[in-house]
């Protein structure tokens, strides 16, 4: 039964992975990414004071609503959201492979593979960027 339903997460990856590749290469994607920012007249507007980070966090940009660009950015494009379905289902994939009890699997899936693939890409992202 694991595998069968490490399958049917794969097949939905695969899915989310096809859309998500879709609304890139057709141009689809465009500015969407800066919907996670506040706007004014058209510019993202410069960071503010993002106290719900405690400090562990500074956007470049003020975000739109609390947390906008790191846990529910999948709330703010159709990119983010297919990126956010393709990664809980190859995270659930994984947990159906490493824990047999559903609430491991679901803290796994949605809280700790996301932190540790979010700070991974954090570092990275930022180190590559200076």
């Amino acid at each position: 039964m694991n595998l069968i339903h490490v399958i049917l997460c794969l097949i939905g990856a695969g899915y989310a992975k096809g859309r998500l590749d879709h609304i890139a290469d057709t141009g689809q994607k465009g500015d969407d990414w800066k919907n996670k920012y506040k706007q004014k007249d058209g510019q993202l507007v410069p960071s503010g004071n993002h106290w719900w980070y405690f400090g562990l966090y500074k956007p470049n940009f003020q975000e739109r609503f609390p947390f906008s660009s790191t846990v529910m950015v999948f709330v703010t494009d159709r990119w983010h959201w297919w990126q956010f379905a393709m990664l809980r289902y190859f995270y659930l994939a994984i947990a159906y492979g490493v824990a047999d009890n559903f609430i491991h699997q679901m803290l796994l899936t949605f809280v700790v593979f996301p932190i540790v693939l979010g700070v991974t890409f954090e570092l990275v992202y930022k180190c590559k960027k200076k």
